[in-house]
């Protein structure tokens, strides 16, 4: 079960008995989801005015199914997967307790009783592999039974991505450091770069087309001012740089004096 608040989010999993302790909560109106496999999905709204017991009755799942399909990946590489899925009510996503888990040995994972009114993000996540479409979105619909989504799996690549970073007026800017970094589906990868002479570094990566890879500059001289970030309109990600997949032209980026008021 979940309750969330604003942009805060408590989750907890039931005892055996099932039964569950929430201990001390601010007063309030929260957000209420629960989910068990098997079982209808359950959305209330609950004020906590003081000390109370809530009971929620669960029903037995007859209405939306998703199976996931996972193919191009073999038995021990599916051990590894994890297939999720993600409500979304007012463009906020809710992780839910219970609405995820592992593929068999044919690539299947089902799941039942799931709402039928909301948006839902089914995705598939795993080390080393992509997957193809990386999240499928299923909108509210009457239908009632399983869908199936299909997805295919494959190799991450490793590549080669090339940078430079420039002043205002176009001068290479030597000696500045920084990282770049990739992640999704629990799998991290990053790595050190340092500009010559010309501002030119050299970066490697196993981002697929689609994904993201973002950099960030160490030094404490300057900062990252670049249009060519698809973060540049978001004020407070324009110390960071931030570049769609795949990268094949070198990526030029622009950096500026750090000023005093730039100090966190």
């Amino acid at each position: 079960m979940s309750l969330f608040r604003e942009d805060r989010q408590w989750d907890w999993y039931s005892e055996a008995g099932g039964r569950m302790d929430l201990g001390r909560i601010m007063l309030g109106e929260y957000q209420l989801l629960a989910y068990l496999p098997g079982y209808e999905f359950v959305e209330r709204s609950v004020v906590v005015a003081g000390d109370q017991v809530l009971e929620l009755q669960l029903e037995h799942a007859h209405r939306r199914s998703v199976r996931f399909r996972l193919t191009g990946a073999t038995v021990e590489q599916l051990a590894n997967m994890q297939c999720k899925v993600t409500p979304l009510r007012a463009k906020m996503s809710y992780e839910v307790p219970g609405m995820s888990g592992k593929p068999d040995a044919q690539g299947l994972f089902e799941l039942h009783g799931l709402p039928a009114d909301l948006n839902l993000n089914l995705s598939v996540r795993g080390p080393g592999l992509a997957a193809y479409p990386s999240v499928q979105t299923l909108l509210p619909h009457a239908h009632q039974g399983m869908l199936e989504i299909p997805f295919a799996l494959r190799e991450r690549p490793t590549r080669q991505v090339r940078g430079r970073v420039v002043d205002e007026s176009g001068q290479g800017l030597g000696g500045l450091s920084g990282v770049s970094w990739w992640s999704t589906g629990g799998e991290e990868n990053a790595s050190e770069f340092v500009t010559d002479d010309q501002g030119r570094f050299v970066v490697m990566t196993r981002a697929c087309d689609g994904e993201l890879l973002r950099m960030v500059l160490l030094s404490e001289t300057h900062v990252f001012d670049s249009p060519t970030s698809v973060d540049y309109w978001q004020q407070s990600r324009r110390r960071s740089h931030s570049t769609c997949m795949p990268c094949d032209v070198e990526i030029t980026t622009t950096a500026r004096l750090r000023l005093a008021t730039d100090a966190p």
